[in-house]
């Protein structure tokens, strides 16, 4: 899993990234338990990619974390898009500069607990 903007501190636009080979498999679902500080950000929303470069956003994507470590995807339905593609790449991404406090994001205490793909 990657990481963007961990150091500097999150904004908008801020991401967690999972790549994976998706070739011969149909059918993913996405599963992640995440939680986060009161200061890190509270909105998620989930883009994909085959190529690392042109992302597109997931329909009905978006999750709000609380800190308490919550099962936010269960086995979400990740598009056929995806199906059998050499490399699948999945961007949590930031989508909104509140933090779970309802303050502005000031914290950068985000985790994914664990996260697991499934597939036919």
């Amino acid at each position: 899993m990657q990481g963007k903007n961990l150091c500097t501190g999150w904004n908008t636009g801020g991401y967690w990234m999972v790549e994976f080979p998706a070739e011969n498999l149909t059918a993913m679902t996405f599963s992640a338990d995440m939680f986060s500080s009161g200061k890190a950000p509270k909105y998620f929303e989930m883009y994909y990619s085959t190529n690392g470069t042109d992302f597109i956003t997931v329909n009905n994507s978006e999750v709000a974390l609380s800190k308490k470590n919550q099962t936010v995807y269960d086995n979400f339905p990740l598009p056929e898009d995806l199906n059998n593609a050499k490399k699948v790449y999945i961007k949590l991404m930031i989508s909104s500069k509140e933090a779970v406090n309802g303050s502005d994001i000031t914290g950068v205490c985000v985790r994914i607990h664990s996260f697991y793909c499934s597939f036919l």
